[in-house]
């Protein structure tokens, strides 16, 4: 697995399908004791027009996709999670079957740079 590898799936588990899932819970909340705020949000989201819902699910979506987006920046360093002047780097491997690849390298293509690349502005 290389960086845009990475990054492609990032995307596809954690953003591209959370508005969607987000939505279904909404519609119809999951388990047997849902909480009290899932109740909440399902009985307003179901007196919401339709074009409403399709609205909530693209916000979702872009919150989703932003917070992915903020954790590749955090992991190429380009946020900071510590104060102060002197500050620690990730650097993130991909490793399997002996094999270990540097999907947070510097010298290459930053992470954040590639998923901004590959979300959907439609």
């Amino acid at each position: 697995m290389n960086s845009e590898e990475f990054v492609g799936a990032v995307k596809a588990v954690c953003s591209d399908e959370e508005g969607e899932s987000i939505i279904r819970s909404f519609r119809n909340p999951p388990g047997r004791r849902p909480s009290n705020r899932l109740m909440r949000l399902s009985q307003w989201f179901q007196q919401l027009s339709v074009n409403d819902q399709e609205m909530l699910r693209e916000a979702l979506t872009d919150a989703a996709e932003r917070a992915v987006f903020g954790i590749m920046c955090v992991l190429d360093g380009a946020r900071a999670i510590e104060s102060g002047p002197e500050k620690g780097s990730f650097e993130l491997y991909y490793v399997k079957d002996n094999q270990r690849v540097l999907l947070s390298d510097p010298q290459k293509e930053v992470l954040h740079d590639l998923f901004q690349g590959m979300r959907s502005f439609s």
